[in-house]
């Protein structure tokens, strides 16, 4: 609630959070009544490290779409 991001957009960011391992889940049944488990999640690396791996990674899908543009100019 607090990132104000919706329920895709948060299943989304979390699949990408599991698949890189950087979260830890868990669930826990509730204590009352039916309905499915609460899914509990704990960070595995500090957000420090998370942020600068994402970082890292944009920075380098933009260096090898800057090197394609330059090779498309020096192909014109």
């Amino acid at each position: 609630m607090v990132s104000g991001l919706r329920q895709p957009e948060v299943s989304i960011a979390m699949r990408y959070l599991r698949e890189n391992d950087w979260v830890q889940m868990r669930e826990e049944k509730k204590n009352q009544g039916k309905g499915r488990p609460i899914k509990l999640y704990r960070l595995t690396v500090p957000m420090e490290k998370i942020i600068n791996r994402i970082e890292e990674n944009v920075l380098a899908e933009s260096r090898v779409v800057l090197q394609n543009i330059e090779r498309l100019k020096n192909i014109s």
